[in-house]
């Protein structure tokens, strides 16, 4: 295996899902995972903090992108999860993104990332809600939310083109879109909602892959234990 963790996870990654498939199809009766491969694969993610997404609006010359960054981070969405949504998923009045498809470097794919069938209504809050509201005044009712300068749908490259070129004019090359998702569903966690919750939120499709969001703290901690006043 690679030591480097980039080429490590995706090599690993590769090989797991091979042999998921072997299970399934039959052609081997189980699958071992080696020990030691899948160091680094599902890693705790450090997120950034919201400071920093208002600041990356705030220095954005492009309001597509501003408005995206604070989608993701009211969201929860995957970046590919985002890109995908047509103005007749976005219900403005309740609040609500329909999430039933999602673009990948290859395309647009079906469902979300893990779940092909999923077909979600995913909450959002009042920032994001206004932020849609005001880009669609800007004249773009119809069809793909996010428009590329061919007015088709922005795809994953030209997302993470524009992206780039933000974080490292700001010296936060770094910054992750990933991380921005991070630091939702960690909020979210951190506002008790459940192990259910989060992975039904996050649309995750296992535990492990939930359990990085919910991060213990000194402050946390010491929130709980003050809470346990004349219990115990």
């Amino acid at each position: 295996m690679e030591d480097k963790p980039g080429p490590r996870r995706a090599a690993y990654m590769i090989l797991s899902n091979v042999m998921k498939q072997a299970v399934e199809d039959g052609e081997i009766q189980k699958w071992v995972p080696i020990r030691g491969a899948s160091r680094d694969v599902s890693r705790r993610r450090d997120g950034v903090s919201v400071d920093t997404v208002k600041l990356l609006q705030m220095l954005s010359a492009d309001p597509q992108v501003s408005t995206i960054l604070q989608v993701l981070v009211s969201s929860g969405l995957r970046i590919g999860e985002v890109l995908a949504l047509d103005w007749e998923d976005v219900d403005l009045q309740h609040r609500t993104l329909r999430v039933h498809k999602h673009v990948t470097r290859f395309g647009l794919m079906p469902g979300r990332k893990k779940h092909k069938e999923a077909d979600v209504l995913q909450p959002i809050t009042e920032a994001a809600t206004a932020s849609l509201s005001a880009w669609k005044d800007q004249g773009v009712g119809k069809g793909p939310v996010w428009l590329n300068n061919a007015s088709k749908r922005l795809s994953y490259y030209d997302w993470f083109k524009r992206w780039d070129e933000l974080r490292t004019a700001h010296g936060l090359k770094s910054v992750r879109t990933h991380d921005i998702r991070a630091t939702h569903l960690t909020a979210f966690a951190r506002n008790n909602a459940s192990l259910a919750e989060i992975m039904e939120r996050g649309g995750h499709s296992d535990i492990r892959s939930a359990l990085i969001y919910q991060r213990p703290s000194a402050e946390r901690q010491i929130q709980l234990v003050n809470a346990l006043e004349g219990i115990v």
